[in-house]
């Protein structure tokens, strides 16, 4: 795999976890990368690692603190696992990332993928780290059908002297080359491909059945009495665990009305369309404080939102802006 290796070496993206492999910075970029764009991620890996350069500051870091550094890249169990990972590492490894995989899948969070990826880039063991990039390239340059037999095809083609740029190279591949609609041209191993040669690269690899997306529609309420706002308190448990949102269907009044644009939030099956409303109610009554806070717009700066209503929030500053 000499012409992979050396066209990754010339091509390879400035990604900011590839300037320094430690396994902190290679452990907190992979969970990060996990479902989101390299892009994307720059960023948030840039400002985490800013904040929290090191498993011990991670440990000691409030729960809070984590989340909104966290904040836009969805999937927040893995922030809290990230949590709970650092404290776990400082507990039975002395706060040193192991290189054993098997030990690293101890550490809560970290799956067979992280822990390939860790062992590999960090320490420069033949492992391959397969994720969905990886995949596609695989089952396209071997013709392989069984997913199954991914990872161990792809670490046969590891070579014994530095298999971590070969086992890089393939996520680049499938990140920049054989994306979902392969852009063959530009393969360097374009000759080695059996998919290519097989006239098979838009057949492969097999897809699994799509699970059915259930499409939700709420009216969000943004109540302000006295220059504060209503929040619904977070839940403790679930996929919005630990998140504020903006009371969804439950502010039921003829108060004067103001319109925010509409925004869409996905989420694992779900597709929900929210419809936010400002309203300016003249008296409040008793609210359950177990169930509803009250925050300025100026300490809700400091709160982590899902994606949604972290959206609908900018809108509202936007739209206050306008109206002082």
């Amino acid at each position: 795999m000499k012409v992979l290796s050396d066209w990754f070496l010339k091509n390879k993206r400035a990604l900011p976890w590839r300037e320094k492999r430690d396994p902190y910075a290679t452990w907190i970029a992979e969970v990060m990368l996990q479902q989101t764009g390299a892009l994307v991620v720059i960023p948030y890996f840039e400002r985490w690692m800013k904040a929290l350069p090191d498993i011990e500051s991670l440990a000691a870091a409030p729960k809070e603190t984590v989340l909104k550094l966290w904040e836009g890249l969805g999937y927040y169990s893995r922030a809290r696992n990230l949590l709970k990972g650092a404290a776990y590492i400082i507990e039975n490894f002395q706060g040193k990332i192991p290189s054993d995989r098997a030990l690293l899948q101890t550490i809560p969070g970290i799956g067979p993928y992280t822990s390939a990826a860790i062992a590999a880039f960090s320490f420069g063991l033949r492992i391959a780290a397969v994720d969905a990039n990886v995949n596609r390239f695989i089952s396209r340059f071997l013709t392989l059908e069984n997913k199954a037999l991914v990872e161990q095809e792809a670490t046969k083609l590891l070579p014994d002297k530095d298999p971590s740029i070969v086992a890089e190279a393939m996520i680049e591949m499938g990140a920049t080359i054989c994306r979902k609609k392969p852009n063959c041209l530009e393969c360097p191993v374009q000759k080695s491909c059996l998919a290519f040669l097989q006239k098979r690269q838009y057949e492969l690899p097999l897809t699994s059945k799509r699970v059915a997306i259930t499409y939700l529609k709420k009216t969000v309420t943004i109540v302000c009495f006295k220059d504060q706002f209503m929040l619904k308190n977070p839940e403790k448990e679930g996929i919005m665990a630990d998140l504020w949102e903006f009371p969804s269907d439950f502010f039921h009044t003829e108060e004067i009305r103001y319109k925010l644009p509409i925004q869409k939030h996905s989420f694992t099956r779900y597709c929900v369309t929210l419809t936010p409303q400002i309203i300016f109610p003249e008296v409040i009554d008793f609210i359950d404080k177990r169930e509803f806070s009250w925050y300025s717009l100026e300490k809700m700066k400091n709160l982590t939102f899902s994606a949604g209503h972290k959206r609908i929030l900018k809108d509202l500053n936007d739209y206050l802006k306008q109206e002082l």
